[in-house]
């Protein structure tokens, strides 16, 4: 029985099924369903928030995250479910934060060998569960009705430590690739927080105090050579150099990026760091903001005009005057868009309107990366030319930014 901190019976036995695996998953209608429109600012918003937080510590972290699937997606619950092992040397998914119509079962268990979100590991995807209760019939228990289940693989260091899933308990809410790529987002937090729970202290600031001799003594040996101390020293500060690089460029997967970026420039500078008189962290989160920053002057050298013209919000304080000018670009993008071919446009509208990653595009459209990067750069040239050649001359002006 699921009942608040207490264990799923380990006596479950899927024998007692109403139905097979095979019936209840049904992943492959993610990407024929229609795409719910989500809000790209509130989207951002939330990510940035969750930046913020990081220094709060991993429990809070992930009861955010609970609740901003819930939110984001539209569903009726949302949790996080860790992997830990049992005193009888098998593992289970803790619920370690749940939020929704589930939230007062935060703290219970379910088995890894018989569970959503065992599954969900096994095939290291996004799985689509419908009414998953009839295979795995203790989730009945809680008397809270699952139409239908998305649970996302959670890794870090490329290992499986959880997942992250939401519910729709109506047939009203079905879910679609939109979700999957929002909860893939929030998988990013999800992992950083992980690796804050390793850590001693229990925020960022007390443990970089800690930790700040032995960090010195990482970027020494750095420093002469020793390659073998970046490993720990990139595992104990990338949720920093992540958060901070997340505030600058607002997207996970180029935070992603530019942590990498980060890292690899540590090799080649790290003598640099030895006459400077700044902490390691400090030091570390300079480098951060520089690479982030290049990688945002890169990114808007072709995204800007849409970014910032159609997608975000104006400001509360913009003038009548300003409205009426930004509104009036607004119609010559429109009218631009409509102008390219149906590929380019659709890249385009796959990145900016529903905010697919360029890997997340590649996937979608089965296409190597690099053929995707070089036809949305096309694309945005191309939708650069169409404003250009449009009156009066304010487009043309922007573009050329």
């Amino acid at each position: 029985m699921i009942t608040p901190s207490v264990e799923i019976a380990s006596s479950a036995d899927p024998l007692c099924s109403l139905a097979s695996l095979e019936d209840i998953v049904i992943s492959c209608e993610l990407l024929s369903r229609p795409v719910r429109a989500k809000s790209w600012r509130v989207e951002l918003d939330a990510m940035h928030e969750l930046a913020r937080l990081l220094p709060a510590g991993s429990a809070v972290v992930l009861k955010r995250l609970a609740q901003m699937a819930v939110d984001l997606c539209g569903a009726h619950s949302g949790g996080i479910s860790i992997l830990q092992d049992t005193d009888g040397g098998k593992q289970v998914f803790r619920w370690q934060a749940l939020a929704g119509d589930f939230a007062p079962y935060e703290g219970g268990a379910t088995p890894r060998e018989w569970s959503p979100c065992g599954e969900c590991l096994n095939t290291g995807k996004a799985m689509l569960y419908s009414y998953p209760a009839r295979f795995f019939t203790y989730l009945s228990a809680s008397g809270i009705p699952i139409v239908e289940g998305l649970v996302i693989p959670l890794l870090t260091d490329g290992r499986p430590v959880g997942t992250i899933w939401i519910v729709s308990s109506d047939e009203v809410r079905k879910f679609d690739a939109g979700d999957v790529r929002v909860m893939t987002s929030l998988g990013a937090f999800v992992a950083a927080a992980i690796q804050l729970a390793r850590r001693s202290g229990p925020a960022c600031e007390d443990m970089a105090t800690e930790r700040e001799a032995v960090w010195r003594e990482w970027m020494r040996r750095l420093a002469l050579g020793d390659t073998s101390a970046l490993e720990p020293l990139m595992e104990e500060t990338r949720p920093f150099v992540f958060a901070r690089a997340l505030r600058v460029l607002g997207s996970p997967a180029d935070a992603d990026e530019a942590t990498a970026d980060v890292y690899v420039q540590i090799l080649r500078i790290a003598d640099r760091y030895l006459v400077s008189r700044q902490t390691v962290l400090s030091w570390l989160l300079t480098l951060t903001r520089s690479r982030a920053v290049d990688r945002l002057r890169a990114r808007l050298r072709y995204g800007h005009l849409i970014e910032a013209v159609v997608f975000f919000n104006r400001p509360a304080h913009e003038d009548p005057e300003s409205h009426a000018k930004q509104e009036q670009l607004r119609v010559q993008i429109g009218r631009a868009m409509l102008g390219l071919p149906v590929q380019q446009r659709q890249l385009i509208e796959w990145a900016y309107f529903e905010g697919y990653s360029l890997p997340e595009i590649a996937a979608r459209s089965r296409e190597p990366l690099g053929t995707i990067k070089s036809r949305m750069r096309a694309s945005l040239i191309k939708l650069r030319l169409q404003l250009s050649s449009q009156e009066p001359a304010g487009a043309a002006a922007l573009v050329a930014r």
